[in-house]
This record gives structure tokens, sequence and C-alpha cells, in this order.
């Protein structure tokens, strides 16, 4: 999946949200959505949120909902990694 060419985030009015380069999506409900994306953790946080499309052959992802929060987040990302680090040794 490094095949992605980029990462683009992409707001409209706050109601629709898109994003590319998305590599997996971590956890969702209406309230949070955590993603990993090639530049990333993305935490996009707000209400009545809902994945409207997602295609990870193509790393793309539709959001919508009320956006009211996002994160980038590169130490979640370590830390996953650093514990299963552990858990292998």
């Amino acid at each position: 999946m490094d095949h992605f060419k980029g990462h683009i985030l992409e707001v409209k009015d706050r109601k629709i949200v898109k994003v590319t380069g998305v590599k997996h999506v971590i956890s969702y409900d209406d309230k949070e959505i955590v993603l990993e994306t090639s530049m990333g953790d993305l935490i996009i946080r707000g209400s009545d949120l809902n994945i409207n499309s997602l295609n990870l052959e193509d790393g793309s992802l539709q959001v919508i909902g009320l956006a009211e929060n996002l994160l980038y987040s590169e130490e979640a990302g370590a830390r996953r990694k650093n514990f299963i680090k552990r858990i292998l040794k």
C-alpha cells in the first residue's frame, strides 16, 4: 500500500471531508474517526460523522457530518509500533 502519490485533505463547509493517502481506518464512530494516512494518523472529530465512501485500493475516503476538529498525530502511530515491538520481543 505504499504506492500512494500523496496526501490531500479537503473540507467543504465543515460538512464533507475528503482525504487521500488513507492506509487504514483505525477506529470509527459517529463522533470520531481515526485514520492511518501516508502523513501520520489523522483524527476527525465532530457529530453525526459517517464514512460515505472508502476505497483503500486508491487510498480515498469521504466523510459526511459536522467536522469540528481535525488533528494529525504521529505519536499515536509510534506508540502502536512500539507496542507491537514489545509484543514480538
